[in-house]
């Protein structure tokens, strides 16, 4: 690893370069989560509001409704797939980090934009970080061939419902919350698709608690949405700098040896299974799940495409914590230096 690692805490784990067959590869992975335990998150959040006491908000509850957020998602997992997981890539462990690095985007960005009076601040923090654990629910049971697994659906999205009503949290929001981010939209057109979303056409069905962003003055709204988008799409992109996706890999194909990254190799493997269309959208693959090795690679476009949702979010951390925001540096720079060698 080049020299940009340095001061990157657990990055000893994930130095060695993996060796194997693409599957063998992807059944090892296991995304870097010794950020988002509980423990540190509470140490984390301590150390930013102690910075900030005019946000009043209180370290003992943040952590507790992280906690929370990761037991709920946790039970939601297990009644959509009691039996297999389909995802090595877009799990369980996904969900936990992004919904994470969205909390402390979005806490980051109510400093940078002076938000310190607004009111019903904390239940827009729990309701947007418990849609940002859960952002890849459409996908985790809307593909035919996660359909397969049995899953139970209508009980994920009661387990959901009875969190938020229990919680005071408004569907509604969590509804609109889930059109953000969506990778074929522009964040503009993101951001249209949520405001305009019916009641009746999300995920869940509405409960009786009003919306903690419509009470706002129509500027205010227009912020918090841009907010939210940035904050929401940072979140999953920054994903591509968990120390598990930049770790190298060599692929074992027939006779041949292909040098790699992890996550690419895992995210290929997976749409192979549940979304193979996207192997031939990338030009990574074929619509029948056959994938062209020697193509699957991040890529420049890409890339520019991440690194252009991420900026501002990485703004948005450097006010939650300037120190993860130089570890995300360098490991943005680690992810180009080894882009450009795979």
């Amino acid at each position: 690893m080049n020299q940009e690692s340095g001061e990157i805490p657990g990055w000893e784990e994930y130095q060695k370069t993996k060796i194997g067959t693409p599957e063998e590869i992807t059944s090892s992975f296991r995304w870097a989560t010794h950020f988002s335990e509980l423990p540190q998150v509470q140490k984390d959040i301590d150390i930013f509001l102690k910075k900030h006491p005019d946000l009043h908000l209180d370290t003992e509850k943040l952590a507790e409704i992280v906690a929370w957020g990761y037991q709920l998602t946790e039970e939601v997992w297990k009644v959509l797939f009691p039996f297999k997981n389909p995802f090595p890539y877009h799990n369980l462990d996904h969900g936990k980090n992004t919904g994470l690095t969205a909390l402390e985007l979005f806490l980051g960005a109510v400093v940078q934009h002076k938000l310190y009076d607004l009111p019903n601040l904390e239940t827009l923090v729990h309701t947007f970080f418990i849609a940002a654990l859960l952002h890849e629910i459409d996908d985790w049971w809307n593909l035919e061939a996660v359909k397969k697994n049995g899953y139970d659906l209508e009980k994920a999205k009661k387990i959901i419902s009875d969190y938020l009503s229990q919680n005071g949290l408004p569907a509604y929001d969590f509804n609109r919350f889930l059109k953000l981010n969506q990778f074929n939209l522009t964040p503009e057109e993101s951001i249209a698709q949520a405001r305009t979303l019916s009641p009746e056409k999300g995920l869940l069905p509405q409960n009786k608690i009003p919306s903690a962003i419509e009470t706002r003055t129509v500027d205010q709204q227009k912020l918090l949405w841009e907010i939210f988008e940035n904050c929401l799409g940072a979140a999953d992109f920054l994903q591509i700098i968990n120390l598990a996706y930049i770790q190298k890999a060599e692929i074992i194909i027939g006779e041949n040896r292909l040098a790699k990254i992890c996550g690419s190799v895992v995210l290929a493997e997976e749409w192979k299974k549940v979304r193979p269309k996207a192997l031939a959208n990338i030009g990574w693959g074929t619509e029948e799940g056959e994938i062209y090795w020697e193509k699957v690679k991040m890529g420049k476009s890409f890339l520019e495409k991440a690194l252009e949702r991420i900026k501002t979010g990485l703004e948005y951390l450097k006010n939650f914590d300037p120190i993860k925001h130089q570890r995300a540096q360098k490991c943005l720079k680690i992810l180009s230096y080894e882009t450009v060698s795979e």
